[in-house]
């Protein structure tokens, strides 16, 4: 084994945005992990109390990461352009969750949870046989979303066909309704009908005076319209159904979707027997 590299401990911003992360396995296999939940939700104040459960987590995670030489002279920076900054957005699967920021990151010789007292200054990295680059223990605090069966949500309607409702979560996460989980009271309007129904929360149409109960957009594509014969749009509360995730190949991020349900708990269980009975018949 060759002398170890010396680093000094220094703080970092937030979020160095840089290098692309290369596909290292040790990142997974090395990683420890603390979890601690935030202790109030990311939601606006303005939501109800169904709304406090906060499908965001904040938690600790120290990985074991190969060094480029190039970073020798800004460890602290070179790890995080390489390793942490590409995985903001992201499915990261051995974090469980999508990666928001990270922030609070340090460097140390041996892992944290071995560490019986604080962090030494130098840090020393270590260096094995010919391999290029060193490796040292990167510890930082993720911001995570990690949304889990019924937790309730509420998002912005962006598509509408006839089998199935597309919504939009913080202007980022994709959420799909299938037409069976929404309410039986909804019925479907086919494209080129233009029916004269009220479109709510048009506040702008209204003012450029525009009448949207006549104009010939609504001739082109279908949509929904609750029972008070109103079109569907705007602001929709769900709950969460499953989440379904899948390693993508490549440098590829990893699969993320999110499936929800606008019927209540009752409906729900009875849509569950039906499915039950009719995977039976042939």
């Amino acid at each position: 084994m060759s002398p170890s590299t010396d680093f000094s401990h220094s703080a970092i911003p937030k979020a160095v945005r840089g290098k692309k992360r290369k596909a290292h396995d040790d990142e997974e296999s090395s990683s420890s992990l603390t979890k601690r939940r935030l202790d109030r939700p990311l939601t606006p104040s303005s939501t109800s109390d169904a709304l406090d459960e906060s499908p965001f987590y904040k938690e600790t995670y120290s990985l074991f990461l190969p060094l480029s030489p190039i970073c020798y002279n800004h460890p602290l920076q070179g790890l995080c352009a390489e390793h942490l900054s590409p995985l903001i957005l992201s499915y990261h699967i051995p974090f469980h969750g999508v990666v928001i920021s990270y922030e609070n990151t340090k460097l140390s010789a041996e892992s944290p949870q071995d560490l019986k007292s604080e962090i030494p200054s130098p840090v020393l990295a270590r260096s094995v046989d010919e391999y290029a680059a060193s490796f040292v223990w990167l510890t930082a605090d993720f911001l995570l979303f990690r949304p889990r069966k019924n937790d309730v949500m509420e998002g912005w309607i962006n598509l509408q066909n006839e089998g199935n409702l597309g919504l939009v979560y913080l202007n980022f996460f994709n959420v799909s309704i299938e037409r069976k989980r929404l309410p039986k009271s909804w019925r479907w309007v086919p494209g080129g009908m233009n029916p004269r129904v009220a479109r709510k929360s048009d506040k702008q149409s209204y003012y450029r005076g525009e009448d949207k109960q006549t104009n010939g957009d609504d001739a082109g594509a279908g949509y929904f319209v609750n029972e008070g014969g109103e079109k569907v749009d705007g602001l929709v509360r769900f709950k969460v159904v499953q989440v379904e995730t899948s390693r993508s190949s490549g440098r590829e991020n990893s699969f993320f979707d999110i499936e929800g349900t606008m019927l209540s708990e009752e409906e729900e269980k009875e849509l569950g027997e039906q499915n039950i009975i009719g995977s039976f018949r042939f």
